[in-house]
């Protein structure tokens, strides 16, 4: 019986392409071959329009079909957030002026409502990461081809950011220590085994960092992390489990590295949170495992439930009959021998093949 278990790429240094679109078409700056920093802008494009809707009739106190006789401007006129776009006449003086909270047109007027179209920004989108141009996507983005240390990850919080890697706490069961801070930690990356409460967010926050990498996390903190500025990114899941000990020894390895967190999912795609580590290609990368490969003895894998989440260690043998686990139920596994030599028997389901 072949077993395909979950596969999380761990790789020191690998051979890594990644698309980077614009979230609709527009100018590509980049070409084939061209070497990228992250602050580089690759392409760009016009946001889609907004619109802001004001109840111009319930403003000036008048029926719908009155408000026109109030309007300083026409329908297709230019908005400037803060001159005046009505007024309604008083018994004495000039009465009453009300002012456009946004720039942009006064798209369209219906039943006494004034429809304005905000003046659409810039879209930028950036490297993020250093290498180079492989591919070009016409009127979209480009693909880059990377050079590095590739770490996939479980959970993230949808933003992006780039900075010097530095630690966070002792070990990978550690919590993120606020003593571990300094004058030069704004602007750089930190990781850490567990973050277990918001004042931990906060503080990383305060001191300007560019992205946090934490092994786990409680739910709640999960919840709230999009508020933050920065991107976090879970390498091993919700709860305080901590980091899984080959992950944690790849991210010491390279403290003081540039660091860029890609910590968006879409599920459509199979776009998981990643970290990359660009690296002098000083020797040959490792291709990437892909989705589709069979589980086999020797393999490092990674248990994913309890009672042993989160523990890291080699197949020593596969079955394909049922065996009676640690909670009692029947179910068909392998043997794991953990680091510290234990062998336990693990569902295949429970198993992350790390490699």
């Amino acid at each position: 019986m072949d077993i395909f278990p979950s596969i999380t790429n761990v790789k020191a240094l690998a051979a890594i392409k990644r698309e980077r679109l614009l979230p609709r078409p527009g100018e590509v700056t980049m070409r084939i071959g061209q070497q990228v920093a992250p602050v580089q802008i690759i392409a760009r494009t016009i946001e889609q329009p907004r619109y802001v809707i004001l109840n111009a009739s319930r403003v000036l106190g008048v029926p719908p079909e009155d408000v026109s006789r109030y309007l300083l401007i026409e329908e297709g006129s230019n908005l400037s957030k803060g001159k005046p776009v009505m007024r309604k006449p008083a018994s004495f003086g000039r009465g009453k002026l009300y002012n456009s909270p946004v720039d942009g047109i006064l798209y369209h007027i219906y039943n006494g409502r004034l429809v304005l179209q905000l003046t659409p920004e810039v879209v930028e989108l950036r490297a993020m990461v250093h290498g180079y141009v492989n591919n070009v996507i016409a009127h979209r983005g480009i693909v880059l081809e990377i050079n590095g240390t590739l770490i996939q990850a479980i959970w993230g919080s949808g933003k992006e950011g780039v900075g010097r890697l530095r630690i966070g706490s002792q070990n990978e069961q550690g919590e993120f220590a606020a003593a571990t801070l300094d004058k030069d930690s704004h602007g750089s990356v930190v990781f850490a085994g567990v973050v277990k409460d918001r004042n931990s967010l906060d503080i990383l926050d305060q001191n300007g960092v560019k992205g946090l990498i934490v092994g786990s996390m409680p739910a709640a903190l999960c919840a709230a992390a999009g508020q933050y500025s920065y991107p976090i990114i879970l390498t091993d899941g919700i709860g305080t489990t901590g980091m899984a000990q080959p992950i944690f020894k790849l991210l010491q390895a390279a403290i003081g590295q540039e660091t860029t967190l890609f910590a968006q999912t879409n599920l459509n795609t199979g776009q998981r949170p990643e970290i990359i580590i660009p690296l002098p290609a000083t020797v040959n990368p490792t291709p990437l495992t892909l989705p589709g490969t069979k589980l086999e003895v020797g393999q490092s894998v990674r248990i994913i439930r309890a009672p042993h989440t989160g523990q890291v260690g080699k197949v020593s043998q596969l079955y394909e009959r049922a065996k009676s686990t640690s909670l009692g139920t029947r179910i068909a596994g392998a043997d794991v021998t953990l680091r510290d030599g234990q062998v336990i028997y693990v569902p295949y389901t429970n198993l992350d093949l790390l490699s």
